[in-house]
């Protein structure tokens, strides 16, 4: 171990000086313990400089030496070597010290000729010959050429001077000045801080690349691997360390196939050559499927490498399903497709229907699908997403009529930190925002209070929203959908409903017929929803077919959604082996339950001829509102729908009828 000629203990730089001379070593030792650096001093030059560097580069930061002697070192270490050069005032101070005035003088140094010689000559009155040299054999041919030409005194460094004094010569080292020194030293210092720095960001570059779970490969303009990260190592089970530098051609020449196979020369060729990426190719290495790109690395439009990344195609999978699970759990995903509406071969006004829904789904236009409660307005919604280039983006559903008025605008639009009292801190994406590159399915549309009216109709013509408390635009790419059981076109009669919203939302038109005009469709319904939710016995079956003909000869003014319900009630006596008459109360029971619900209403109304005209029907219209609640469970949006009335009418309606029940 080699012991450091200064003692300071608080830096972490260490120099290594091979010196020529003793005034240079006594120089640099002052200066490094000014400055705080750990020095080592060697005498050597030429070859024994370079074994003693190479032996020994381990130990040191950088090197610093003079001349011929440093190129030597240079050679041979891969850490800064920094040359102390001989300047004009160098050969100066040397000509000070002897006589010059009429004589020859022989001046040799490395590489370069001394700026300012001719003056140099004119001030000390003599004449200079300049000898540059690359090596020791060049300095023995010029002091051959010393003694052809009669020149006596000889100034250089260490090597000159000896061969100069062994042919008879007078041999003069000249010496580096201080400043000369000084500033090579502090430049030995600048070049060890940045290549430590260079090297921290190596690291932290390349523990960047190791901690990617893809492989990563980067090549220079010569295919030569300048990075091949630990995922690249699993994946082609190669060693980086004898890959690094080397050109990626001849590593897959005589490595695997497989290697060989991505690393083809036509596909470096044109990413290098012309700048072309090529994206996403699959192939096989080893055991592992992979997608492999090729990305051109540019420098000012000039192509100076490429990337390749390597991806586990199993991996990607992975990643997807949960990408998907978490849409799922949000429920921003369609899950039905147009092959989901049963319908029978002979209803020609159905198939005509789906026809014509897939032909708009093909578009990017907006959609009014219109139909009674319970027709599947959200299947064909549904279907449409999935058959339109929206695909592969979310469906977000929203019951514009469930959500009350004052949070219809956040949830649709989202909210910036402290838009209102008890908002997110963070704010709140809105439905639209999250509907983006997607479709947004805007059910119950005629819902949407007339003040909210405009941003909507601002969404769907420039496609871009504001979050509530915001004062930044944000675009959103989105297919609007819209579903409506009521007649918007009474709305906009009446002043409830925006003219331009509505042609805006009516771009395109479905209109889905209820069940009652679709017979030929229930049994098939019936029995698709029967195989897709029930193992049913021979027995079952039979009493299927035995109440079939009474299921298709109802009305269902609950359409679809009514129809399953009532299948539910009556999957409750599949396998049960009951006496054929009691299942046949009980099927009865049942169906005429669903009668008995249409025609309570007209049942049990009471008119009272002793009051006046109008506490007559507001009791009448209390009636109706307490059996329809009866009727639909409580569902109060339900009975909106039914008796065509809005939010506020039914909960005004409903507090004037517990006032007149508190005040009995």
């Amino acid at each position: 171990m080699l012991e450091f000629q200064t003692s300071v203990k608080d830096s972490d730089i260490k120099i290594a000086l091979i010196a020529t001379y003793p005034k240079m070593s006594s120089i640099l030792l002052r200066l490094a313990s000014q400055k705080g650096v750990f020095l080592y001093n060697e005498f050597a030059s030429f070859d024994d400089a370079a074994a003693f560097a190479q032996k020994y580069e381990s130990e040191f930061d950088a090197i610093l030496s003079r001349g011929a002697t440093a190129a030597y070192i240079e050679r041979v270490v891969g850490i800064p070597v920094v040359s102390i050069p001989i300047s004009p005032f160098d050969l100066i101070q040397t000509l000070f010290g002897i006589e010059t005035k009429g004589q020859v003088i022989a001046f040799f140094n490395f590489r370069r000729k001394i700026f300012g010689v001719r003056l140099i000559e004119k001030i000390f009155q003599c004449k200079i010959h300049e000898y540059t040299f690359e090596n020791l054999a060049d300095i023995e041919r010029g002091i051959q050429d010393c003694i052809k030409k009669d020149i006596k005194t000889v100034i250089g460094g260490t090597v000159a001077k000896s061969l100069a004094d062994s042919s008879g010569m007078n041999g003069i080292e000249i010496s580096s000045g201080e400043e000369t020194i000084y500033n090579a030293f502090l430049e030995t210092i600048k070049l060890v801080n940045t290549r430590k720095d260079e090297i921290r960001k190596a690291a932290r570059k390349a523990m960047a690349f190791d901690s990617l779970t893809e492989g990563i490969v980067i090549l220079n303009e010569k295919n030569e691997v300048s990075l091949f990260n630990t995922a690249m190592e699993k994946i082609s089970e190669l060693d980086r360390t004898g890959v690094l530098n080397k050109n990626i051609r001849e590593i897959a020449k005589s490595g695997s196939k497989d290697i060989a196979d991505v690393f083809r020369a036509s596909d470096l060729k044109l990413v290098l050559e012309t700048g072309k990426k090529i994206e996403n190719k699959l192939h096989t290495i080893g055991d592992s499927v992979l997608t492999v790109s090729h990305f051109p690395v540019k420098s000012k439009e000039k192509v100076i490498g490429l990337v390749s990344t390597f991806d586990d195609v199993t991996k990607i999978v992975e990643l997807e399903n949960q990408i998907r699970n978490k849409l799922h759990t949000k429920g921003f995903v369609a899950k039905h497709k147009f092959s989901d509406i049963v319908t029978s071969p002979d209803n020609v006004k159905m198939k005509a229907l789906i026809n014509r829904s897939m032909m708009y789904a093909n578009t990017k236009s907006t959609i009014l699908i219109q139909g009674e409660s319970g027709t599947g307005k959200e299947l064909f919604a549904q279907s449409i997403h999935n058959e339109s280039a929206f695909a592969k983006g979310p469906f977000v559903a929203v019951n514009c009529a469930a959500i009350p008025v004052n949070l219809l605008e956040s949830e649709l639009f989202g909210y910036e930190p402290g838009a209102f009292t008890g908002a997110k801190k963070e704010g709140k994406q809105g439905l639209f925002e999250l509907s983006h590159n997607g479709t947004i399915f805007l059910d119950e549309v005629g819902e949407v209070p007339m003040e909210l009216q405009p941003r909507l109709l601002r969404v769907i013509e420039e496609r871009e929203i504001m979050r509530v408390g915001g004062d930044r635009i944000v675009p959103v790419n989105v297919r609007i959908i819209s579903a409506t059981n009521k007649d918007l076109k009474l709305k906009v009669e009446k002043g409830e409903f925006r003219e331009d919203l509505f042609y805006r939302l009516n771009v395109l038109s479905i209109s889905i017929p209820p069940l009652r005009e679709r017979k030929e469709d229930i049994g098939l319904i019936i029995r698709s929803f029967l195989l897709k939710n029930y193992h049913l016995s021979p027995e079952d079956w039979a009493l299927v077919d035995e109440i079939m003909p009474r299921l298709i000869e109802y009305h269902w003014p609950g359409n679809i959604r009514q129809l399953v319900n009532v299948i539910e009630r009556i999957s409750l006596l599949f396998g049960q082996r009951l006496d054929p008459d009691v299942r046949s109360e009980l099927l009865g029971n049942i169906l005429d339950n669903e009668g008995k619900k249409e025609e309570a209403a007209a049942i049990r109304l009471k008119v009272s001829l002793d009051r006046s005209l109008k506490s007559t029907i507001a009791d009448l219209e209390s009636q109706i509102i307490e059996l329809c609640l009866v009727k639909y469970d409580n569902n109060q949006q339900e009975v909106m729908k039914r008796l065509d009335i809005g939010r506020s009418t039914l909960w005004r309606k409903i507090k004037r009828e517990e006032n007149h029940k508190f005040q009995k």
